[in-house]
C-alpha cells in the first residue's frame, strides 16, 4: 500500500526527534488505522502514535498502555486527567492559543 510506505519515510525522517500522530475522522477509516499501526510498531518504530476519536464507533481491539495516550485540554477535568496517570496511561494536555 502506498499509504505505507508514506507512513514509513514520514517516522524515518522524524527519526528520535518527534513523535508521529496517525488519526481518522471516520469509522470507516478506524480498522485500516489500527492495523497500519501495529504494523509498523511491529516493525520497531517507537516514534508513532495514534488518535482515537472518542466519538467514532470502533471495533474491540487491545492496545497496551503504551501504544495510546489521552489528550485533553488544559484546566479540563483535571480530576480524570490525575486519575488516568494515577492507572498508568500516558496523558497529554493540551493548551490552545490564538
Amino acid at each position: 500500500m502506498e499509504c505505507d510506505a508514506n507512513l514509513r519515510s514520514v517516522l524515518d525522517a522524524a527519526g528520535d526527534r518527534c513523535f508521529v500522530h496517525i488519526d481518522m475522522k471516520r469509522s470507516a477509516w478506524i480498522n485500516p488505522t489500527l492495523d497500519l499501526f501495529e504494523q509498523v510498531w511491529k516493525e520497531g518504530y517507537r516514534n508513532v502514535w495514534v488518535a482515537l476519536q472518542s466519538y467514532l464507533y470502533r471495533t474491540e481491539r487491545g492496545l497496551t498502555a503504551e501504544a495510546f495516550e489521552f489528550e485533553m485540554f488544559f484546566g479540563i477535568r483535571r480530576d480524570l486527567q490525575n486519575s488516568l496517570l494515577e492507572q498508568g496511561y500516558h496523558v497529554r494536555t493540551y493548551l490552545p492559543f490564538e
